[in-house]
């Protein structure tokens, strides 16, 4: 009777504990979506080419990212676009490109968010990148 009671009182604790741990994440979500909302910009460097890339969050869950690929050895400069859709889950930002010209349609990708602060967001791909945007 005493083992019976002892699995149900353990059992009951995990369910709290778990219950308690995914309410965590859904408020942590909530709260980077909030911040991530709005337009962000980062420069990147590629071999000969140096990026200039725009990324707006819009609350609906829709993505907009326009960039400008620039030679380092010319003057060739090429317009690059992506759009789809985005959400938060357990603190990972997870994009599904839509509609693109350099990114595969259809493509998703699944990145840890490292911080949000009013000026910056840092983030590290499935390949351990780390990135950073910034508001200006």
């Amino acid at each position: 009777m005493y083992k019976i009671f002892k699995i149900i009182v353990i059992s009951i604790i995990a369910i709290i504990v778990s219950n308690s741990c995914s309410e965590q994440n859904k408020i942590n979500d909530r709260i980077l979506r909030n911040k991530i909302i709005g337009t962000w910009h980062k420069t990147l460097k590629r071999g000969n080419f140096i990026l200039y890339v725009t990324t707006k969050f819009y609350r609906n869950g829709i993505f907009k990212t326009d960039a400008i690929r620039k030679s380092l050895t010319n003057s060739t400069k090429v317009k690059l676009y992506a759009k789809g859709s985005w959400h938060i889950s357990k603190g990972y930002l997870i994009e599904h490109t839509t509609s693109s010209n350099f990114d595969r349609i259809g493509s998703y990708t699944k990145d840890k968010i490292i911080a949000i602060t009013k000026k910056q967001f840092a983030y590290k791909t499935n390949k351990g990148k780390i990135f950073t945007y910034s508001k200006k």
